[in-house]
């Protein structure tokens, strides 16, 4: 047993373990309702793929050899569509460095908030996911950050923010003394996407169909690519069989028709969804 006293409070503490630091793995940040302190739980390490495609992990060492070199709090900001590798690249950050990473899932703002980075006395990881969602721009919560991006620690921070938008505070934009990086996901790259189907794609004889279905979508995700390749591989199918069943959806075409036809004229709108044509 344990008595440990807190400002002539005394509390019965079981089991208690001083940490002088906070050892390399990833932490949830919580607030105690009653007494508006903040506290970290430990969560499971990051789980990545056995291969990652890419310049995933040069541009993560880049982003931590900067950080390692300021001498103050630096921001990166991966901004894009769900599914375009935005998490995975903040992951490869987080398991690639020797700083413990905090998760901040809810709006924590306030004097409180502050004095806890405040009080952390070391290095470390702040990382937001879908940072416009938690942080909306009501209230002016994004410009918590402002004063935070700026501020002076005893230890510096690297802030992490993952964004589906831009839709951002404006005096977080174009102001790389607060955001130093920014990379814009919007859909992989041909030979990325060649590399994972000459990977994962067991039936190669339908490679050809494949590329060419994805070659109607706007922008492949590596969500899209990946889930498309494991259904043509569970069931055997074709590409254009496959993508049937899955949540992918193309923007149809409309065509307005007119046609002649014995000096009258028909008039029509056809409906055109490539997907689903005989030819591409």
């Amino acid at each position: 047993m344990k008595i440990v006293n807190i400002e002539d409070r005394f509390y019965i503490e079981k089991d208690v373990k001083v940490e002088d630091k906070l050892e390399k793995g990833v932490y949830l940040l919580h607030k105690n309702e009653h007494s508006s302190e903040h506290f970290l739980q430990k969560l499971n390490d990051f789980n990545l793929p056995e291969k990652i495609y890419g310049d995933e992990q040069k541009i993560v060492d880049r982003y931590l050899n900067t950080f390692s070199m300021s001498n103050k709090n630096m921001g990166v900001l991966l901004t894009g569509l769900k599914g375009n590798g935005k998490s995975l690249t903040a992951k490869l950050l987080s398991k690639t460095s020797d700083l413990p990473t905090i998760l901040i899932t809810e709006c924590y703002k306030g004097v409180e908030f502050k004095q806890f980075l405040q009080d952390l006395k070391q290095e470390a990881i702040i990382l937001i996911d879908e940072f416009e969602k938690i942080y909306t721009n009501e209230d002016n919560n994004q410009e918590e950050f402002l004063s935070i991006l700026d501020g002076v620690f005893e230890n510096k921070k690297l802030f992490i923010f993952t964004t589906n938008t831009l839709d951002i505070n404006q005096f977080l934009k174009n102001r790389p003394n607060r955001i130093r990086y920014l990379r814009e996901y919007d859909g992989l790259e041909k030979p990325i996407i060649l590399e994972i189907i000459d990977d994962l794609l067991e039936n190669k004889s339908k490679k050809k169909e494949l590329i060419e279905v994805l070659n109607i979508l706007s922008s492949v995700s590596m969500d899209v690519l990946l889930h498309l390749i494991q259904e043509m591989n569970y069931y055997e199918e074709s590409a254009r069989q496959a993508v049937k069943h899955l949540n992918i959806q193309v923007e149809h075409t409309t065509f307005d028709v007119r046609l002649y036809f014995n000096g009258k004229l028909y008039h029509s709108k056809v409906n055109y969804n490539p997907l689903t044509s005989k030819y591409i």
